[in-house]
């Protein structure tokens, strides 16, 4: 028979399916930067800008040929509670494309960036509240490049990047008009105690009136001063999927003296705030009640007074209490003198909605992306321009970051295949044979009872069904974030399957042992390579390190050479700075005891499965295991569907959002656990690897938002 070419049976096999992996990697990466930088019109550029001290890490886009005379429109772009810059590049890619100059950045502790000393409040490290996560800085970097028009800069940000980008307005714009500006100048500096009236009047007229010759020149001067600052401040805020930005007082008007008279006044930037109709925000927009915790808004959320009407500019009144409906997005532009002076007075506001998105899939589908690109084109007036030719503007149909993603998961699973053939390479080799466990003695056999198979599969995706249901309804929290375990309380939900997928899978299994030795003889868990030497077990423990450390080689190398990570949706591997090894470490511990569980419930449940053909067997092994989460997760977005108003105050997705991401890493996982398995006839190397391959996930994919630098090689290691 002819010898296989690629094969984990041989030294030469393994050897070429290592070079066959490698070489998708980086083909998939390079294609993916090609897409990423529209084939070379987007420069991408990796930065890192001070914040108090702490670097922050961002990417910062902009079109090849950009000069300092270009002056081209601005948006810095923040992501969601427990993820880093990588989730919202899709956004960032596709408004660059469009000429924009964008910075995509990770908030504080979260990605490469560092926690600062004391945040935009002042408030030192014990206290600090981080509102704006860096916002703040990154405008400021903005502002300070010259190729930049410093009076058109946006900011945005999905979920708690849009509390950021809210509360980075308000600390930038303020409340106070251009108008009550100069009025409580004239009062403070001049002396002139206006009327309650005169408030509302045109200040250069009561400066007219007040004052003589050369007290108009001192006012002149510092009109042209307020004026040059207020027009560099945040002129869009577009939070993306949150509701939350009611709690950053811009939502409703807020209280403010001018010239000693109590106003209501609204912040001064322009909104627009973006929901999918099947995030669990969108009900509060509407007034509508919410099915997650009954509680209802008011749908008079900007104070207009009548019901909201989608993709309509309003112009707020704060002082009047009322909205004025300007017209509809798509048919009106800022050519419209009504909306061109309501957007310079900045008082427009605007809520669109998107068919059928959930809160976690508002970044992976692109139909949130399409609905995006036509505020920003009418807001700003400005479409490309300069890519791919003067006033050449790119369709909003035109999205290809999906591509990027998937080439970019495509790159994940290849990775995966090369830590499986690294395994099989070192296994042959002397140090690590003694790890795997002879044939004879790993091998079951066969269920003879159909009966107890049925039961098998039935308890199985019963376990990962009710494991998904417990994790994304808990409200417990198992590990309270701290120093030590610095990840954004959304991690819980994964503890949380695991944990009780784990134990219940355990306790099956012992049920299946007890009823193996009366039907069919002796098949303990021995079977599954448990019992081996202490030596072997180190030694499996060293060879899941090798592995972990050949994986994350791969991901530098494409860090390097095309700005690549590996992605798709939540699962995520990105590059990490010394502390999140400690950190690394950490979670790992937590996840071992779980994954040992987890091993020999599903290998030992799977009973005949290994001793089928083995692409049969590996499909029915992922299938039966995920198909719990599947299900779960089906029913956790369309169930409710029927309950809810015509589908749209469907809550789904809270507070467990990385349930999303197990669709992907459970399938993986099994695959791991199997052919580990497999290679060395034990769990022990499957067990330590996928701990240690979880807890990278989870340090990648899940902001901090608690770390702070420490000073000494071991403090900034371990992150205390």
């Amino acid at each position: 028979m002819k010898e296989k070419k690629f094969t984990l049976s041989t030294v030469d096999g393994c050897k070429r399916l290592l070079a066959v992996f490698l070489c998708i990697i980086l083909l998939t990466s390079a294609i993916a930067l090609a897409i990423q930088n529209d084939g070379g019109r987007i420069k991408i550029e990796n930065v890192k800008f001070d914040s108090r001290g702490a670097l922050i890490d961002g990417d910062l886009y902009y079109p090849y040929g950009t000069s300092d005379k270009s002056q081209l429109p601005a948006i810095a772009i923040n992501h969601g509670g427990g993820c880093s810059k990588g989730v919202v590049k899709g956004f960032a890619e596709e408004l660059a494309r469009r000429g924009y100059v964008v910075l995509a950045f990770s908030a504080y502790g979260s990605g490469l960036s560092e926690y600062p000393m004391y945040d935009e409040n002042g408030e030192g490290i014990e206290g600090v509240s981080g509102k704006a996560q860096g916002m703040l800085d990154a405008v400021d970097f903005l502002r300070n490049l010259h190729f930049v028009d410093k009076t058109n800069i946006a900011v945005t940000g999905h979920s708690m990047g849009g509390y950021a980008s809210s509360w980075a307005a308000v600390l930038d714009c303020g409340y106070y008009t251009l108008n009550d500006l100069m009025i409580n100048y004239l009062a403070d500096s001049f002396g002139i105690a206006f009327t309650e009236e005169e408030i509302s009047q045109d200040a250069n007229e009561l400066a007219a009136k007040y004052l003589n010759d050369d007290q108009m020149l001192v006012y002149e001067m510092k009109l042209a001063e307020t004026t040059e600052w207020y027009n560099t401040r945040i002129k869009y805020c577009v939070p993306l999927g949150t509701a939350t930005m009611a709690a950053s007082n811009m939502a409703r008007p807020q209280t403010v003296q001018v010239a000693g008279y109590d106003v209501q006044r609204f912040v001064q930037t322009n909104v627009s705030m973006i929901c999918g109709r099947w995030d669990h925000n969108f009900p509060f927009l509407l007034g509508q009640k919410s099915i997650f915790d009954g509680e209802t808004w008011p749908g008079t959320y900007f104070q207009t007074g009548d019901a909201l009407v989608e993709k309509t500019w309003l112009k707020v009144d704060a002082s009047k209490d009322t909205a004025e409906q300007l017209g509809i997005l798509e048919s009106t532009s800022l050519s419209n003198p009504a909306i061109r002076e309501a957007v310079e007075q900045r008082s427009t506001r605007m809520i669109i909605s998107v068919p059928n998105i959930t809160h976690s899939g508002e970044f992976i589908f692109p139909s949130f992306t399409r609905a995006i690109l036509p505020y920003f084109e009418a807001a700003f007036e400005y479409n490309n321009g300069s890519i791919y030719g003067q006033n050449q503007a790119v369709s909003v149909n035109k999205v290809n970051w999906e591509l990027r993603e998937a080439l970019n998961f495509v790159a994940a699973l290849a990775m995966v295949g090369f830590a499986v053939a690294l395994a099989a390479l070192l296994i042959k080799g002397k140090f690590f044979a003694s790890v795997k466990v002879g044939h004879e003695e790993s091998e079951f056999a066969p269920f003879k009872d159909k009966k107890i198979k049925i039961l098998y599969l039935v308890v199985t995706v019963a376990a990962a069904c009710l494991g998904c249901y417990w994790a994304n309804n808990s409200k417990h929290q198992i590990i309270k974030q701290s120093k030590f375990f610095p990840l954004d309380g959304t991690s819980n939900a994964a503890y949380i399957y695991l944990f009780w997928v784990g134990l219940f899978l355990l306790v099956i299994a012992a049920i299946f042992v007890l009823i193996r030795k009366k039907t069919d003889g002796d098949y303990g868990l021995k079977k599954l390579g448990i019992a081996i030497k202490f030596k072997d077990i180190i030694k499996s423990l060293i060879l899941a390190c090798v592995l972990m450390l050949g994986c994350y080689g791969t991901l530098a190398i494409i860090e390097y050479c095309f700005k690549q990570d590996y992605r798709w949706w939540m699962f995520v591997f990105t590059e990490m700075q010394p502390y999140h090894w400690g950190q690394l470490l950490r979670y790992a511990l937590i996840f071992m005891p779980c994954y040992f569980a987890l091993s020999i419930g599903n290998l030992y449940l799977e009973g005949d499965g290994l001793s089928k053909k083995e692409i049969p067997a590996m499909v029915w092994f992922i299938v039966i295991g995920s198909l719990g989460v599947f299900l779960n997760h089906i029913l956790n977005c369309y169930g409710l569907l029927f309950l809810s108003n015509g589908g749209t105050t469907l809550t789904i997705l809270s507070p467990g959002t990385l349930i999303g991401g197990l669709v992907i890493f459970v399938p993986v996982s099994l695959y791991i656990m199997r052919k580990l398995y497999k290679i060395t006839g034990s769990i022990w190397t499957g067990t330590f690897f996928l701990s240690f391959f979880n807890a990278w996930l989870f340090v990648s994919a899940i902001g901090s938002r608690s770390y702070y630098p420490g000073t000494t090689f071991i403090e900034k290691f371990f992150g205390f």
